[in-house]
């Protein structure tokens, strides 16, 4: 399931990067979900990370390409 809370930097592999790389993406209005993924077979379990943007968010118009604004 999705983490909702903080993530803490002592759950370990979520240090400084993941803080910095999330604050960048949720400044841009993506949504950022973070979860624990099942073991594969003869593997470890890892993390599952979703990135999801609005799609109003990243369509550009031709007159903002143009420099006319949106």
């Amino acid at each position: 399931p999705p983490v909702t809370a903080p993530i803490a930097p002592s759950q370990g592999g979520m240090g400084l990067g993941f803080f910095i790389a999330r604050t960048l993406l949720e400044r841009t209005g993506a949504k950022v979900s973070v979860g624990t993924g099942a073991p594969a077979k003869g593997q470890p379990g890892g993390a599952l990370v979703s990135v999801r943007w609005a799609r109003q968010a990243l369509e550009v118009t031709a007159s903002a390409m143009d420099g006319g604004g949106t």
